[in-house]
């Protein structure tokens, strides 16, 4: 099926719908929050969604090949979590089949949870703290995989300057690197 995803804010509410190759609307969800929602594609033909619900919890959606809908929203991670309601989480696929998803918590921390079919397919581990840098609350983070299980990630600092961490495997810890500051200024 050819489509496309579009998301956008209406009202207070944002809204994710597919649109099929005749311009038809095929289906839409609505979120209580004007924060932003990630979509990523983890694989060919399958779609992620991710965003901060109204509680202050970070919540997912999957689109797959032959559905006419998402499916979801699924609560993702532990839940003594706490993130500004409404605020962003950002995804990023690493590798095929293996999700990222990151977020500032009230406390000003980045955190982070994954997923991946080796987990069961359902279970998403974390969320963990990426090192000590301290961030607004709810600061949004980007996150891009510029190779294959490789992740750095960005976010203003509380003292207004952009810093970033980096994450691979044969680093042998499982844990970020970083936090470095970008730019001299």
């Amino acid at each position: 099926m050819n489509c496309q995803i579009s998301v956008g804010l209406c009202g207070a509410h944002n809204t994710i719908g597919f649109i099929d190759k005749h311009n038809h609307e095929m289906t839409s969800y609505k979120t209580r929050c004007p924060g932003l929602i990630s979509i990523v594609t983890r694989r060919q033909n399958l779609l992620d969604a991710f965003a901060v619900g109204s509680d202050g919890r970070v919540y997912t959606a999957a689109w797959l090949p032959g559905d006419n809908a998402f499916r979801g929203w699924w609560k993702i991670g532990r839940t003594d979590l706490e993130v500004p309601p409404c605020s962003t989480a950002t995804a990023v696929s690493r590798s095929e089949n293996n999700l990222d998803v990151f977020v500032t918590g009230i406390d000003g921390r980045v955190y982070t949870a994954a997923w991946e079919p080796s987990n069961g397919g359902s279970a998403w581990r974390g969320w963990w703290p990426v090192a000590n840098l301290k961030a607004q609350p709810g600061s949004p983070v980007s996150a891009v995989s510029r190779s294959a299980n490789k992740l750095d990630i960005f976010v203003a600092g509380a003292d207004g300057k952009v810093w970033t961490a980096a994450w691979r495997p044969s680093d042998g810890s499982n844990r970020f690197r970083g936090w470095w500051r970008v730019g001299r200024r």
